[in-house]
C-alpha cells in the first residue's frame, strides 16, 4: 500500500494597509514544480476590529498589440472584523473572464500576459491594495494556479 503524504496549504502575506491584508495560499509542491509565486487562491482579510467596505477591483493589462485594456468589477459588501473574502480562485477566474469578454477584452487571462489587479476599499477613508498576477497553470489533480510575481523571489513565513 502506498500512503501519500498530505498536502499542506500555506499562506504568504501579499499586501497590507492598514486593517486590510491580501494572502496568497500555495502549496510548496507547486512551487517546486511550476516556480516560485505559483498560487491556488488570494484572499482578502479584515484584521480590524472593525469592518470595512469592499468597493471594487479594477484589472488592466495590454492585450498582444499593446492595446490597454480594463476590467472594472463592482463587487460591493462588507468585510467584518476577523472574515476574509477570497477574491481570486478558479471560479472567480471563469467570472472575469466572463465579464471581460462582455467588455471585448478577449485576452483577459492569457499566460505570461501581467494583469494589474487593485482593490478597491473603504475602511473609513480610500484604501487601493494593488498587486499583478499572471495566468496560469494547471496541476495533474486539475487544481488550477497562477502566478504572483511580487512573491517570486520572497520565501515564505
Amino acid at each position: 500500500m502506498v500512503t501519500q503524504k498530505p498536502q499542506v496549504i500555506q499562506q504568504q502575506s501579499l499586501a497590507r494597509k492598514g486593517n486590510a491584508e491580501l494572502t496568497a495560499s500555495f502549496l510548496d509542491k507547486d512551487r517546486y514544480r511550476y516556480r516560485q509565486g505559483a498560487a491556488l487562491t488570494v484572499e482578502l482579510h479584515n484584521r480590524g476590529a472593525l469592518a470595512f467596505k469592499v468597493r471594487g477591483v479594477d484589472v488592466a493589462w495590454r492585450d498582444r498589440a499593446g492595446v490597454p485594456r480594463q476590467l472594472h468589477l463592482l463587487w460591493t459588501g462588507g468585510l467584518a472584523s476577523g472574515e476574509r473574502w477570497t477574491l481570486l480562485d478558479p471560479r472567480s477566474y471563469v467570472q472575469w473572464r466572463a465579464f471581460a469578454r462582455q467588455g471585448d477584452g478577449h485576452e483577459f487571462g492569457r499566460g505570461q500576459v501581467v494583469h494589474d489587479v487593485t482593490v478597491r476599499l473603504d475602511d473609513g477613508g480610500r484604501v487601493l491594495l494593488p498587486f499583478q498576477v499572471c495566468w496560469g497553470f494547471a496541476t495533474p489533480a486539475r487544481e488550477f494556479g497562477f502566478f504572483l510575481p511580487a512573491l517570486a523571489g520572497v520565501t515564505h513565513r
